[in-house]
């Protein structure tokens, strides 16, 4: 049974980000690209998994060239292939994505289980994986953070909100996004790296029509937070002007 990790390669967010002179996009040349963070955690389960489901782990994301050096991270980390999607632009439309990613998901054969990180960092969009399920016809579970695989099953944790826990049984095929906590992502070791460079990596085109893909007319950096205004006085004196701070200035009461 093969898994299939669909990746997105993001911005480093601990890295400033600067708009280009026409405010249309983001100046690419200061930003460091790295594996989505709830993809890492979809990537490190499929890896636990493997010895369990036998087959191979295939990885696979779509964008600019920029996007191989990605995936051959993820071929590091212990993927088996890897699939470059080649679109120049960036897609950031989650139904495109989906349909360009469902494309291709579609050619792997035995495919049994697709892991998905439960949201995108950068577009903070978390449509994806439930379009992909759709799309394949396969059964969905999302906020995944507990997993194990027995008699031919997969138990699951899942977080509703609330701190509320849904526990669901259910056999592949099947479409998983995996939330925080549900392990913890392994580091590229340098054997891994130089297997990386020996995997398969093919790059593929999509004959899916992009006119649907946004364009960004005019992009603004936030502004500078104001700086915090202190509560002077005695305990009784600090809640009070606290209360009038959330009623007038504020309008939360």
């Amino acid at each position: 049974m093969n898994i299939a990790v669909p990746v997105r390669q993001v911005p480093d967010t601990g890295q400033p980000l600067k708009i280009t002179d026409n405010t249309s996009s983001i100046d690419e040349s200061r930003v460091k690209w790295i594996l989505g963070p709830y993809d890492e955690f979809a990537l490190e389960e499929a890896l636990k998994l493997k010895p369990l489901l036998g087959g191979k782990i295939f990885t696979l994301s779509l964008g600019p060239e920029r996007v191989k050096e990605t995936l051959l991270h993820t071929l590091a980390l212990g993927a088996d292939e890897a699939i470059h999607i080649n679109i120049e632009k960036e897609v950031r439309d989650p139904l495109t994505c989906a349909k360009i990613l469902s494309e291709h998901l579609g050619k792997i054969p035995d495919l049994s289980l697709v892991f998905c990180g439960k949201l995108a960092v950068d577009t903070n969009d978390f449509a994806v994986p439930q379009m992909l399920a759709r799309l394949l016809d396969f059964p969905f579970v999302t906020n995944v953070n507990s997993l194990e695989f027995k008699e031919g099953n997969f138990h699951l944790t899942r977080e509703c909100g609330g701190g509320v826990e849904e526990l669901l049984k259910a056999s592949p095929p099947l479409v998983l996004s995996a939330d925080k906590g549900l392990n913890q992502p392994r580091y590229p070791s340098l054997q891994g790296i130089m297997k990386a460079k020996k995997k398969p990596l093919q790059t593929v085109s999509s004959t899916q029509v992009q006119d649907t893909v946004p364009r960004y007319l005019n992009l603004s950096s936030p502004g500078e937070k104001p700086p915090p205004e202190m509560i002077s006085g005695s305990p009784e004196e600090q809640i009070k002007k606290l209360i009038d701070f959330l009623k007038e200035k504020e309008k939360l009461l």
